[in-house]
């Protein structure tokens, strides 16, 4: 089922066809591509232009049981975390949701959804012929429209928990981290996808923001790319964006009205691999997440780890 849902992922436009058509031919001697063993003979990985396709124990007449479907550039398996202080900790475990935070709202980064100077220069440029001397105040005023308008839950790709991260993210002691991986996080954005056609996920991009333009001026490209002094962070980042219409300076005064946030509900079970508790927590504040857990997602119970820092204990797959 997990392949299936690998699958699923990738929509049902020209990208999916040609997946389905892979897949199709995995079996067949004179198929493209290149295929290789992995560790212990029981499988092997198909490469075809960017598709990676792993499939197992070959069975009679050919065919081939196809456990993981992912895009070369991408470890499905890598960990991704979130951390949560004590009281967002339990309010996910009583919600069952997701908190998506506006844009213009993220205090640790002032640059947090705005075009690097290139990129605004070539926008403004650009909007000259039909805005004349206005232009600057047209994009600069787009730009703030867009971070007004945009929701996001940033995870990050780790191996292992950070100490720094439970310091910067839970410095009251309490809280969890969820641990989960790149593959389930594309199915979380899969399902999203299906109920809401503005959720977006992507891995964050780093660039100098005097220096470097954006790769692509699509719309709101820039909320998927950021300074590059926060590369350590190597986020992925779910994304909502929610389109006003109206005259720039209407929308503008509204701004302050529109929601702060948003809470997107999720099946937890499936997300979540881990629960590993905050080191630094305290007897009652480790009790007060079990009873929560225990109560609102009892099928997450076992688990939940204790921190390595304190254990020794190495995550599990």
């Amino acid at each position: 089922s997990a392949a299936l849902q690998d699958m699923e992922c990738f929509g049902e436009g020209d990208t999916r066809k040609k997946l389905d058509a892979i897949v199709r031919g995995l079996a067949s001697p004179n198929r493209a591509g290149r295929s290789f063993p992995l560790n212990g003979g029981s499988g092997s990985l198909y490469c075809e232009g960017p598709f990676r396709v792993v499939s197992a124990f070959r069975q009679q007449g050919g065919g081939a049981l196809i456990v993981a479907v992912a895009v070369a550039g991408i470890s499905p398996t890598t960990s991704v975390w979130r951390y949560f202080d004590q009281s967002k900790a339990e309010d996910l475990m009583a919600s069952g949701s997701l908190y998506f935070c506006r844009l213009d709202k993220l205090t640790g980064d002032p640059r947090e959804g705005r075009l690097p100077h290139i990129s605004s220069v070539i926008r403004k440029n650009a909007a000259r012929p039909t805005f004349g001397t206005e232009a600057p105040f047209v994009v600069e005023a787009e730009e703030e429209i867009l971070r007004a308008t945009s929701y996001v839950c940033c995870w990050t790709r780790r191996q292992h928990e950070s100490y720094l991260a439970w310091k910067h993210y839970c410095p009251s002691g309490g809280g969890f981290a969820i641990r989960t991986n790149w593959r389930h996080i594309a199915h979380l954005h899969a399902v999203l996808k299906k109920k809401d056609d503005q959720v977006f996920c992507r891995a964050v991009g780093y660039l100098d923001p005097f220096h470097d333009d954006l790769p692509n001026h699509n719309e709101g490209e820039q909320v998927f790319w950021k300074a590059k002094w926060f590369s350590d962070e190597t986020e992925i980042r779910l994304a909502v964006f929610r389109h006003r219409s109206g005259a720039i300076s209407e929308l503008l005064k509204k701004r302050d009205k529109w929601p702060e946030e948003e809470r997107i509900a999720v099946d937890m079970g499936s997300l979540v691999r881990e629960i590993v508790v905050n080191p630094f927590a305290s007897d009652s504040q480790k009790k007060s997440l079990t009873d929560s857990i225990a109560k609102h997602q009892p099928n997450l119970t076992d688990r939940i780890r204790e921190s390595a820092i304190v254990s020794g204990d190495s995550i599990s797959n």
